[in-house]
């Protein structure tokens, strides 16, 4: 049986330590975790993966369901260049919470808390202003998709707006 995988938030581990899937492994503590490929994927900032960022602008905003496989990284500059693992291992707050039922509840219910913001450029999403913790546990707990109250702005290419 495998531990908690919220239980990584109270583990002080260097980050570099955990930056590859094989040093990752190589990690005494982390033996018992079942560490999956995903969690070792890049936190990406939009700039990273969307060329000439500086010409989209915002079109529209709605509320939907987002697939967390589709959320790509996230505009808080604290998690640029870090995996899921180290971002979830970087989380201040709230590092006490590993049941995993109530942390899925705060996920899918969401209830008093600020609502997940997500940035939509192209078919990408990006965690923009609030639930840099939510869809980071939900992507270690496996959850399919962020529930709840979601604000999606989609971002359009202008044509021609830098000549």
């Amino acid at each position: 049986m495998s531990r908690n995988i919220l239980e990584l938030k109270s583990i002080r581990i260097a980050p570099e330590k955990v930056a590859t899937p094989e040093s990752a492994r190589r990690v005494r503590r982390l033996k018992g975790f079942d560490l999956k490929e995903e969690y070792l994927e890049t936190v990406h900032h939009p700039a990273d993966l969307v060329e000439d960022i500086g010409e989209w602008e915002v079109a529209r905003s709605y509320e939907a369901e987002v697939p967390v496989a589709d959320i790509k990284g996230t505009t808080h500059p604290s998690y640029y260049g870090m995996n899921w693992l180290q971002m979830l291992m970087s989380l201040e707050r709230h590092k006490e919470d590993t049941d995993e039922e109530s942390v899925r509840r705060a996920i899918c219910d969401g209830g008093a808390l600020e609502p997940i913001r997500l940035s939509k450029i192209g078919d990408l999403y990006f965690i923009d202003g609030g639930g840099n913790h939510r869809v980071c546990q939900a992507r270690m707990l496996g959850v399919e998709k962020v529930k709840g109250e979601v604000n999606v702005k989609e971002f359009v290419l202008v044509k021609g707006k830098s000549q």
